[in-house]
């Protein structure tokens, strides 16, 4: 969890007087050049006393990324996914760390708003 300097935030807690770090998720040499996110979600205490840790791997061939993405140009117009975009884009800026690349922000913005034209295109279409 060191990728996103994560590697102190507490995982494990058993009761609110006794939080701890005792979760990894270990990669070898060959899976950690290929890190491109790593994250922990709390869950409600209820459901566990541990978190929920995540990475996300980039396992491409190419060390280029895909080139322009485009989504329906339709959508722009519609006030619901006007809506839906500014919500998400909202939302994660609000949980966008400061100590972010420009190149890691920008890619964060690219990566929700292609979520969000996906999403909005299946209930679209449909």
């Amino acid at each position: 969890m060191s990728f996103n300097d994560l590697d102190s935030v507490t995982t494990f807690q058993r009761n609110v007087s006794i939080p701890s770090v005792i979760d990894y998720i270990y990669a070898g040499n060959d899976l950690q050049s290929l890190i491109i996110d790593a994250n922990i979600e709390h869950i409600k205490p209820q459901w566990s006393d541990h978190a929920l840790l995540s990475v996300k791997l980039s396992l491409s061939d190419s060390q280029h990324r895909p080139g322009l993405w485009r989504g329906n140009p339709v959508y722009a117009a519609n006030k619901s996914f006007q809506k839906q975009l500014q919500t998400k884009l909202d939302q994660l800026l609000l949980k966008m760390s400061p100590d972010f690349s420009p190149q890691l922000k920008w890619e964060a913005v690219k990566s929700t708003t292609k979520q969000v034209i996906k999403s909005f295109g299946a209930k679209y279409v449909s």
